[in-house]
């Protein structure tokens, strides 16, 4: 990236006073947290305090690892730091909106086409609507989803500006790639994305007769967010004997209800994969799957 000093000061002042118009307007709004949401916002809240405690995830049960940490830590670091939630979360969008103009730079002669998309893209409506106003992990995720993107564009415009330079971003973009990862069970989403971006670099990069430097800006990403995948399911592994980020993920999980969704129930019921009909029947047929029954089904 251009050096700080070779921003001009009134972009930076705008970007400053719309920041500050942007805060004091959702300063009025209220985060709130549904208690018996017990899969969603009050889970966060649990986990949460767990690590404060600096109990990890805390007791296992059957939610301890069915989503990602990474919104607990963030609510557990926002605690500690004292910042308010809402506040936190739309300053890291803030910081997301900042960091992408600044990413796409070299793509502009001009400062002015990025100082109305800088406006643009922060008062995206999504940042205030009901479920970022909710302490689940809309709040963050937007936010992630920019930082990875514009990290990897940045990669993409910066091969020429220094080994230093390109290898930080590389870096940083690994590190907010685990983040996102860490947030959300889908985020396969977003890697035709990068693979597209990244592959385009390679691709010009070996045109240019220039191997290394970009091969390894361009892996760093990948290798830093297997780290992360690494320390937390190790962490998980220490404390709960398995060895993954999300139980959702997991080989034995997926085996298993790959197996009971490939049943075909006798009446076809929209987004009841495995109804109470198909389980009847299964119970009867496997004594494993019958140890269930009375959770799934009651006394």
């Amino acid at each position: 990236m251009k050096r700080f000093a070779d921003i001009p000061r009134w972009f930076l002042a705008w970007v400053a006073l719309f920041a500050l118009l942007k805060l004091w307007l959702v300063s009025d709004l209220t985060v709130v947290a549904i208690g018996t949401a017990g899969h969603d916002d009050r889970l966060f809240l649990n986990l949460a305090v767990s690590l404060l405690r600096g109990e990890w995830l805390g007791p296992y049960n059957v939610l301890t690892l069915a989503k990602g940490p990474f919104y607990s830590m963030w609510i557990a670091a926002v605690f500690a730091a004292g910042f308010p939630l809402l506040i936190a979360q739309q300053v890291l969008y803030v910081l997301a909106t900042l960091f992408f103009v600044i990413a796409i730079r070299p793509l502009f002669r001009k400062m002015l086409p990025l100082a109305v998309l800088y406006v643009i893209v922060l008062f995206n409506p999504m940042t205030y609507t009901w479920h970022c106003l909710r302490v689940v992990r809309e709040g963050i995720y937007p936010a992630l989803s920019m930082f990875v993107l514009a990290g990897t564009i940045a990669i993409m415009l910066r091969l020429k500006e220094g080994r230093d330079r390109y290898l930080s971003i590389s870096i940083a973009t690994g590190i907010l790639l685990s983040a996102f990862w860490l947030t959300r069970e889908e985020g396969v989403w977003i890697v035709p994305s990068l693979l597209i971006l990244l592959v385009w670099t390679l691709v010009r990069s070996i045109r240019q007769k220039s191997y290394f430097g970009p091969l390894i800006a361009c892996s760093l990403p990948w290798f830093v967010l297997l780290l992360g995948i690494g320390v937390v399911a190790t962490l998980n592994f220490y404390h709960y004997g398995i060895f993954t980020t999300v139980e959702f993920k997991s080989r034995p999980f997926l085996d298993a209800y790959g197996a009971l969704a490939r049943v075909k129930p006798v009446n076809w019921i929209p987004d009841v994969p495995v109804p109470r009909e198909t389980r009847l029947r299964l119970y009867g047929l496997s004594s494993a799957f019958a140890e269930l029954e009375t959770s799934l089904e009651g006394e």
